[in-house]
């Protein structure tokens, strides 16, 4: 060899040793078995070892058991000359024992006359550490957004969906990863049930996009299986710096229930309002329909009457208890009344709805069609029910309207104890989705105007179920398969025969005998109910006084002895409670019966307990007014 060309060989030696000695690599040559012919000094550094320790150690030696036997057929294949990865990453084991992460590559070489294999590797232990922090941390995040009930979602700059999360998914039902990379416009076209929200959504991102920032509005999602879904959605738009678009982040929360609530405190403050609106005007209707009834009773009990005459004022007195009912549950919205239930038979009750509303329905091509025993009986108040049955008889009516032609079944069975009612008619039915809501109080499926000019108030079914769990029972509504809508009331069953006379207590002409003879004052500033109260009380044998004002009354009461006071609760000038323990303090061997047409029996009872003796509400029947004389005579 010419010195020059020994002098290139050297020169190139040196250049050699000078980057393999300054790398920050550790460069390894090994012959196939895995002897270390040269290490350089970063493969030391990083080992633990000298340079002179790895001289003719095995370079396997070095590697974690765990991961030997893999890297060692690499480098078995790869000195074989057969096809093996070029690359490789494992874990090595330092000389102080501790574990650090590798990752490096090597190829097959000639060295000093003999194959063997060339390989550089670095440690990659803190960015091993630091991604698998990473992972662990994008875990808990993704463990995080799965669990919470919140729809999150996120799309690139072109609308396409990232990643969505497991409430998402669900809501829209979309399975594994086949959203990914789809635009809402895809999603719309491939899901025909959704497509309108897809769509909605796509409306409402081109508006967060131009808004630029956080943009929110309300979203509602149809159910299959139920009502929809009302969504408070959060748009989040996100830009590089060169203010291009990057991606939007969407969250959606359901506030369904909060939506229902506040509609509910909306229902609660019109039912306060016609509560309180129907109590300033119910004392004054009581008022009237009393007289109606009063006069009525008192034409009824005269004798000479034609069977037509007799049945006219029947139907009056009927028809005043249900109009005194109704002002009744007006009055009383957002609470429960006791009933006073007495063997009904329902039968009678659907009758005198179904007689009510007879010539509306022959006027429409109606037809009713009835299938039920001759006698059921519950017990119940016949009035409250009879207002159940026409409200349902009405909710047929009007479906069934506009076609100009239909039919109302009704039908009546026994079973387990129970009496079931079930009303139906083969109109346009109800809606599925707004068959949960039908006896929410001011929710009516009838927006238009109807023939008497108003659209539908809502409050019917709502007070037909009141009504029907008062008495103990449940009221359901169903879809019919062939069309239209049925009503299921369930009642009660009793079956108690009719009373003997000696159970149903003495005879009319006799029960009022302890009344003869007995003083009673009637104070009360309607001039039309003194008039009647008087004529009553008068013909069964009381001698009557009347005051029309509460200090007329304490006057009479101071200047004689009375036997029974009766007492309206409201009038101009004193009245009320200050008139009672008045009444109370002057006559206290003396009965007290108040009557009222404003305020509640159970109310006064609590409040004027044991001042009072008994309370009674307008409009109420002759025939109990001297029901209850009689027994409270009886008893002192």
């Amino acid at each position: 060899m010419s010195n020059s060309a020994g002098k290139y060989l050297a020169d190139l030696e040196e250049k050699f040793r000078l980057l393999t000695e300054h790398s920050l690599a550790g460069i390894y040559v090994v012959n196939p078995a895995g002897e270390i012919l040269y290490a350089n000094r970063r493969l030391a550094e990083i080992s633990g070892y000298s340079p002179t320790e790895l001289e003719g150690r095995n370079i396997f030696q070095l590697v974690h058991p765990d991961d030997r036997e893999r890297i060692i057929e690499q480098s078995s294949r790869k000195a074989a000359g057969l096809p093996a990865p070029r690359n490789w990453s494992c874990r090595g084991i330092r000389k102080d024992g501790s574990v650090g992460w590798l990752e490096g590559n090597s190829a097959l070489i000639t060295y000093e006359g003999s194959p063997a294999l060339f390989g550089n590797f670095i440690e990659v232990t803190e960015s091993k550490l630091a991604y698998a922090a990473l992972q662990e941390s994008e875990e808990r995040l993704r463990t995080l957004i799965d669990a919470t009930p919140d729809c999150i979602f996120f799309k690139d700059a072109g609308g396409r969906w990232l990643v969505a999360n497991r409430a998402a998914l669900a809501l829209f039902e979309l399975d594994g990863d086949d959203y990914r990379g789809q635009t809402d416009r895809e999603l719309a076209e491939a899901s025909g049930f959704y497509r309108e929200v897809f769509l909605t959504c796509l409306e409402s991102d081109r508006k967060a996009w131009e808004k630029g920032s956080l943009f929110r509005e309300e979203e509602t999602v149809p159910r299959p299986d139920g009502p929809p879904v009302v969504l408070d959605v959060i748009k989040v738009p996100l830009f590089f710096p060169d203010g291009s678009r990057k991606a939007l982040v969407v969250l959606g929360r359901d506030i369904t229930k909060s939506k229902n609530s506040e509609s509910l405190l909306r229902q609660a403050a019109k039912l306060e309002t016609v509560g309180t609106l129907s109590l300033s005007i119910a004392h004054e209707f009581n008022n009237i329909l009393m007289g109606i009834s009063g006069n009525a009773e008192l034409a009824a009990g005269e004798p000479g009457d034609s069977p037509l005459v007799k049945k006219a004022l029947s139907t009056i007195l009927r028809l005043t208890r249900r109009a005194g009912t109704m002002i009744q549950r007006l009055g009383t919205f957002g609470r429960r009344e006791k009933i006073n239930p007495r063997p009904t038979e329902v039968t009678a009750v659907i009758d005198e709805a179904l007689a009510l509303h007879e010539r509306d329905l022959k006027l429409a091509n109606i037809t009713v069609e009835k299938s039920y025993p001759r006698s059921v009986r519950v017990a119940a108040d016949a009035s409250q029910l009879e207002q159940v049955f026409v409200n349902l008889i009405l909710n047929a009516y009007h479906a069934l309207l506009p076609a100009g032609k239909g039919s109302i079944s009704v039908e009546v069975g026994e079973k387990n104890r129970e009496v079931e009612i079930r009303i139906s008619d083969d109109g346009i039915g109800i809606p599925k989705e707004q068959l949960p809501r039908i006896f929410e109080p001011f929710f009516t499926t009838k927006t238009e105007e109807r023939e008497e000019g108003l659209p539908g108030l809502g409050l019917g079914l709502w007070v037909s179920r009141q009504i029907v769990e008062d008495h103990g029972g449940r009221i359901e509504a169903a879809r019919r398969p062939e069309g239209g809508t049925a009503f299921t009331l369930t009642l009660p069953r009793i079956s108690r025969t009719p009373q003997s006379e000696a159970e149903a207590g003495p005879a009319a002409d006799t029960r009022f005998r302890v009344l003869k003879g007995k003083k009673i004052l009637v104070i009360d500033d309607e001039e039309d109910l003194l008039v009647i109260f008087s004529k009553y009380l008068a013909g069964h044998g009381l001698e009557v006084t009347t005051a029309d004002n509460g200090e007329e009354g304490l006057r009479h009461a101071r200047r004689g002895e009375f036997d029974i006071f009766l007492v309206d609760y409201v009038m101009p000038g004193l009245s009320g409670t200050a008139l009672i323990r008045k009444l109370r303090s002057v006559a206290p061997r003396a009965r007290i019966v108040v009557i009222s047409g404003k305020r509640l029996p159970e109310d006064l009872a609590a409040e004027l307990g044991g001042v009072v003796d008994d309370f009674l509400r307008k409009p109420l029947e002759l025939l109990q007014l001297g029901e209850r004389l009689s027994r409270l005579t009886r008893e002192s």
